[in-house]
């Protein structure tokens, strides 16, 4: 329960702008206590790949996208976003191949 009010919560305070550092925080917290949640899951990764710049914390969204591809391997959003990633992180040859996936599917 916490975990879905969290998740709400965090949405919430970064679509509109408000608290960004904080509606991540929340988000971070929420895929902790529903680690198995991929909306969840490429929710954060989305957030940290637009409001975070920083490698580490695009490594972070990286391997979010990577734990929503284990579980649903059609998910087009997450080859896409996966691909974008690498683009931000200059991983040109990398971003390729997920993103024909997604466009495939």
């Amino acid at each position: 329960m916490v975990g879905n009010i969290d998740f709400r919560l965090g949405w919430a305070l970064v679509r509109s702008k408000r608290d960004i550092p904080r509606g991540i925080e929340k988000l971070q917290h929420a895929s902790e206590c529903i680690p198995d949640n991929t909306e969840i899951l490429i929710k954060l990764s989305g957030v940290l790949y637009q409001e975070c710049p920083q490698e580490d914390e695009l490594r972070s969204a990286l391997s979010l996208v990577k734990r929503v591809l284990d579980k649903e391997r059609n998910n087009a959003e997450a080859h896409l976003l996966k691909g974008k990633i690498h683009l931000k992180l200059w991983e040109n040859t990398a971003a390729i191949a997920p993103v024909e996936q997604a466009i495939k599917i």
